[in-house]
């Protein structure tokens, strides 16, 4: 992957600092060199699109910037803010989130419960406060004005996502969130993927 500096023409680039900054990260495994002194820096408002070659390293830093890998060397800053992302958890705390190629959608569940797959809103119980159920209609008033932000209408969010135009809709399941990184190696399956 090909080293990219942002100069002062760059849209964004005077607007503060770096809400993300890739800072001379490299990634090896074993002998080979996957990433070699990325750096990149994203700013607030700014939409940043990695393309190359299959093997170029896209994959790669992006599983880096998700918290599902660790870097062999370099930096990544948060909001100017050095941080070691040991997982995804990690990544998500610190408002980074990757929605993939490969949707990974539970077809059995409606729109909202794939919004909030693994991370479902839940209320205790009264009296006891002991118990926890789902919060399903928190859930679905969230994914219904999460969706509003980036200008999406599903009549009902408690349809099945075996609908083909569900899917994009649960695809955007990190927009509640407010921000999304999505990896295509089809240009066409990336549309509107920069709502957020």
């Amino acid at each position: 992957m090909q080293d990219t500096m942002l100069d002062e023409s760059t849209p964004g680039a005077n607007d503060g600092p770096p809400i993300l900054a890739v800072r001379d990260v490299t990634k090896n495994f074993g002998g080979l060199t996957a990433l070699d002194r990325i750096n990149l820096e994203l700013f607030p408002g700014e939409v940043l699109a990695l393309v190359g070659d299959n093997g170029a390293g896209k994959s790669t830093l992006l599983s880096i910037l998700s918290g599902n890998s660790t870097p062999s060397s370099g930096e990544l800053l948060i909001d100017g803010q050095v941080r070691h992302l040991r997982g995804p958890a990690d990544a998500t705390e610190a408002g980074i989130s990757t929605v993939y190629q490969d949707l990974a959608l539970a077809l059995d569940l409606n729109v909202a419960d794939n919004l909030f797959l693994g991370r479902e809103l839940t209320a205790r119980s009264v009296p006891l406060n002991l118990l926890k159920w789902l919060d399903r209609k928190r859930m679905l008033a969230e994914a219904r004005d999460a969706l509003e932000d980036v200008h999406i209408r599903i009549p009902d969010l408690r349809t099945e996502t075996r609908r083909p135009f569900w899917r994009t809709a649960a695809s955007d399941r990190d927009c509640s969130r407010g921000g999304m990184v999505q990896a295509s190696h089809a240009p066409g399956r990336a549309d509107g993927s920069a709502r957020c």
